[in-house]
C-alpha cells in the first residue's frame, strides 16, 4: 500500500492544518463583531421595552371646616412626609407637595379625605421620547467636545486656538443645557407635584321671615282700636 492510503485505497484522515495567525485574527474579529451585533440587538430590545417616563401632576380644591383649617394644612404636610415626599411651598391657603410618582394615586386619594372636594385635576405627560432624544444628543455632544479638546492641544497658532475655543465653549454650553433638562425630567418623573387649594366652609344662614306686627292706631271706639288698621281693612274688602 502506498503511504497515506487507507485499507480501501482512500486517503487516511489527517489532522486539520493549523490556521494561520491572520485567519485566527479574522475569525476573532468576526466573532467579536457577531457578539457586538448581538449586544446591540439586546440593547435595542431593552430600550424598546423600557418603562415609559411619565410626569404626573395633580390639583385639588378642598372645602374644610374653619375650626380645623390650620390642622388640615398640617395634615397635608404630614401625609407628604409619610409617603416619602416633602413640601415644595405653602402659604395660608395653598400647599404644594412633591411625592414619589409610584405613590401619586395613593396621595391623591388620601388628600381627598381631608375635606369636601370642589375640583380635581390630574395630568400625565409622557416625556419618554424627549428624554431619549436628549440622551442621544448629549452623547454626540460629549464626543464632539472630546475631539475639540484634542484639536486644541494640536493647534498651531493663536487663530486656530481661538476658533477651537469658541466652538468648545458653544458645545459645552449646549451640554450644560441638555444636562439641566435631563435632570429636570428625571426629578419630575420621580417626584410628582400635587397642589392643594383650601377654602373654609361658610355656614348658611337661614332667615325665617315672620309676619310684620299688626299696625295699631288709636280709635275712638276701644274694640275697633284692638282690631288694628290691617284687620279693619280686611273686613272692609
Amino acid at each position: 500500500m502506498m503511504p497515506g492510503l487507507g485499507r480501501f485505497g482512500s486517503a487516511a484522515p489527517t489532522a486539520p492544518a493549523p490556521a494561520s495567525a491572520g485567519a485566527q485574527a479574522a475569525g476573532g474579529a468576526v466573532a467579536r463583531n457577531a457578539k457586538g451585533i448581538a449586544n446591540d440587538k439586546a440593547t435595542s430590545s431593552d430600550e424598546a421595552t423600557a418603562a415609559p417616563i411619565i410626569i404626573y401632576a395633580g390639583a385639588l380644591a378642598l372645602l374644610v371646616d374653619p375650626v380645623t383649617f390650620a390642622t388640615t394644612i398640617d395634615a397635608t404636610i404630614e401625609l407628604a412626609t409619610s409617603l416619602g415626599g416633602f413640601v415644595g411651598r405653602h402659604d395660608d391657603r395653598t400647599v404644594t407637595l412633591r411625592v414619589p410618582s409610584i405613590r401619586f394615586r395613593e396621595a391623591m386619594r388620601a388628600l381627598e379625605k381631608l375635606g369636601t372636594v370642589q375640583s380635581r385635576l390630574v395630568e400625565a405627560q409622557d416625556v419618554t421620547e424627549e428624554f431619549h432624544d436628549l440622551d442621544v444628543r448629549l452623547k454626540s455632544l460629549v464626543a464632539t467636545r472630546k475631539r475639540l479638546e484634542e484639536l486644541l492641544q494640536k493647534a498651531a497658532n493663536i487663530k486656530d486656538v481661538l476658533e477651537v475655543e469658541e466652538q468648545l465653549s458653544r458645545v459645552t454650553g449646549e451640554i450644560d443645557r441638555i444636562e439641566g433638562r435631563i435632570r429636570y425630567l428625571q426629578s419630575h418623573a420621580a417626584l410628582s407635584t400635587i397642589t392643594i387649594s383650601l377654602a373654609a366652609k361658610t355656614a348658611t344662614a337661614l332667615t325665617i321671615l315672620a309676619p310684620p306686627p299688626a299696625r295699631t292706631t288709636p280709635l275712638p271706639i276701644p274694640w275697633l282700636s284692638s282690631l288694628g288698621v290691617d284687620r279693619l281693612l280686611e273686613l272692609s274688602r
